[in-house]
């Protein structure tokens, strides 16, 4: 087994995967930038809706921008360590099809609307049942 660990870490102390590493960092943070410029809108959206007095868009976008603030962290700690972790893509999982069906039934077909459903009721048991691990991990 150490045999093969060797030529792993051989393989990736390589130039061409560092280069390769370089070019996804600078790739997410354009993601990132360009995600930046679509929660400004997000915000100008919240404000538009408060001041035309549409309640339901208003606390959709709100918690839509609430999820949009997780993916940025998610985003910022890929750059720092090059991990995601687990956690905070399984919440997502669970968030952000269920906000959908909250605030959107009406705009989307009903099998779209039972997809996200199923989709978000079978990631929050799989983080019930590996809560404790999930908990441990970063």
């Amino acid at each position: 087994m150490t045999k093969y660990f060797k030529n792993f870490r051989r393989y990736i102390s390589s130039p061409e995967l560092k280069f390769l590493d370089t070019f996804v960092s600078f790739l997410i943070f354009m993601v990132l930038i360009t995600f930046l410029g679509f929660m400004v809108v997000k915000v100008f959206e919240i404000v538009t809706d408060t001041i035309n007095l549409r309640f339901k868009h208003m606390i959709h976008n709100v918690i839509y921008f609430i999820v949009l603030v997780k993916v940025y962290k998610i985003l910022i700690s890929y750059l720092r360590v090059h991990h995601i972790g687990v956690k905070y893509i399984l919440e997502i999982a669970i968030i952000a099809p269920m906000i959908e069906v909250i605030f959107m039934v009406d705009e989307k077909p009903w099998w779209i609307t039972t997809i996200f459903i199923i989709f978000s009721f079978m990631s929050l048991i799989l983080y019930c049942i590996f809560y404790e691990k999930v908990q441990k991990m970063k």
